[in-house]
C-alpha cells in the first residue's frame, strides 16, 4: 500500500479487512504503483555482475565440450 502513497504508518494500523479494502480501491484507482527505484548495494551489484560472468564462462566451456564430444562421435562413427 505504500507504493501507492499511504504512509507506512497508517497502513500497519489496518487490519486484513481495511487492508484488503483500501488495497482493492488503489488498484481500481491507480492500477500501476507508485514505485521509486531504490539505489542498489554496488558491492552486491559487483557480485552480482562477477557470478554471471562465471555463469557466462560455465556455459562456454560447457557448449566446448559438447561440440568436441559432437565431433568426436562423429569421427567415431565414421
Amino acid at each position: 500500500m505504500v507504493a501507492y502513497g499511504y504512509d507506512e504508518e497508517t497502513v500497519v494500523t489496518w487490519g486484513r479487512e481495511e487492508l484488503m479494502a483500501r488495497y482493492a480501491e488503489a488498484v481500481l484507482a491507480n492500477p500501476k504503483p507508485k514505485v521509486e527505484l531504490a539505489a542498489g548495494d554496488p558491492v552486491l551489484e559487483r557480485e552480482k555482475l562477477a557470478l554471471e560472468r562465471e555463469r557466462l564462462e560455465f556455459e562456454r566451456q560447457k557448449e566446448e565440450v559438447r561440440q568436441r564430444e559432437e565431433k568426436e562421435r562423429m569421427e567415431f562413427e565414421k
